[in-house]
């Protein structure tokens, strides 16, 4: 087998698994804005409970 035809069979693969992790890199990025965005409301809950306990 020659080697052009080797790099004709693993280019695509290759190919194909770059793009599955560019995918799962987009889905871990936008999962820690939700979960970062989540911890910010729920810190600025508690300090809103903090105030008012305090009055």
């Amino acid at each position: 087998m020659s080697v052009e035809a080797i790099a004709a069979m693993l280019l695509p693969a290759i190919g194909s698994g770059l793009g599955v992790y560019v995918a799962m890199r987009v889905d871990l990025a936008r999962v820690e804005l939700l979960a970062r965005l989540a911890h910010e409301g729920q810190v600025s809950a508690h300090q809103r409970i903090d105030r008012i306990t305090e009055k």
